[in-house]
C-alpha cells in the first residue's frame, strides 16, 4: 500500500490488485486496463518454483509492459533483469526511478 501511495502522489494512475493475485487474474486486469508498468514486491518464497521462473513467465505474458520488481525474495534469489524486467533493489532505488518519471 505504501508503493500505491508513492505512485498516486506522483500523479500516476494506479490500480492496486491486492497481496495475492494469480497470474491469470493479473492477465485479465492487464487486458482491460492496458498498463505501461506492472510493479510487484515479492517477499514470500515460492514453494514449487523459484522466483526467476515466475518472473520469466511475467515477462513473457506481459510483453507490452515494463515489469518492476522488488522485495526480499527478488534480491535473495538474485533475480535477473532482462528484456522488460527491471529489478529495484532498494526503496531509495525505487524512489529514484519514480522521481525520474519513467
Amino acid at each position: 500500500l505504501f508503493m500505491h501511495y508513492l505512485l498516486k502522489s506522483r500523479g500516476n494512475c494506479v490500480i492496486y490488485l491486492g497481496q495475492n493475485i494469480g497470474i491469470g487474474d493479473l492477465f485479465d486486469a492487464a487486458n482491460i486496463h492496458k498498463p505501461d508498468f506492472i510493479f510487484t514486491i515479492i517477499t514470500e518464497t515460492f514453494a514449487k518454483h523459484p522466483v526467476q521462473k515466475y518472473v520469466d513467465e511475467l515477462s513473457q505474458s506481459f510483453k507490452n509492459c515494463q515489469i518492476l520488481l522488488s522485495g526480499y525474495q527478488v534480491i535473495a534469489q538474485n533475480v535477473q533483469s532482462k528484456g522488460n524486467v527491471k529489478v529495484l533493489s532498494s526503496l531509495d532505488e525505487t524512489i529514484s526511478f519514480l522521481n525520474a518519471g519513467r
